[in-house]
């Protein structure tokens, strides 16, 4: 009996921790463009909080997104949720953002360096 109880218990905690796989959405987007909308709705969250008073005249980020890529906001969280479950792709996808985030402050700031990196080491 305990023969059975014990090889019950094993199989249950195999299959409990079998990772579940995410199927690629319908609309799957390449990385690129996962990458383009990051960036861009990072740029807005940014713009909206330098104007502070200002907010109320920038899109949502849902409405921002249905409107330069064509998808909605259910798309773009499917698509999130597919590519988080692979950590290691998704943290390349975030660094390629925040590449291209820098390099924006860097051209912004007239060539000058970007100001210290306040991610504290996060996406290192």
């Amino acid at each position: 009996m305990k023969k059975i109880i014990l090889i019950l218990l094993a199989i249950i905690t195999i299959t409990a921790c079998k990772k579940e796989v995410i199927k690629p959405p319908k609309n799957l987007l390449e990385k690129e463009v996962l990458v383009n909308i990051i960036y861009d709705l990072s740029l807005l969250e940014a713009a909206k909080t330098q104007s502070m008073g200002v907010q109320y005249s920038y899109p949502k980020a849902s409405e921002f997104i249905k409107s330069k890529y064509k998808i909605d906001s259910i798309t773009f969280a499917d698509n999130i949720q597919y590519y988080s479950q692979d950590a290691k792709e998704f943290k390349k996808i975030y660094i390629t953002v925040k590449e291209r985030l820098d390099n924006k402050t860097k051209e912004l700031n007239g060539g000058k360096i970007p100001p210290p990196d306040t991610s504290q080491g996060i996406l290192k």
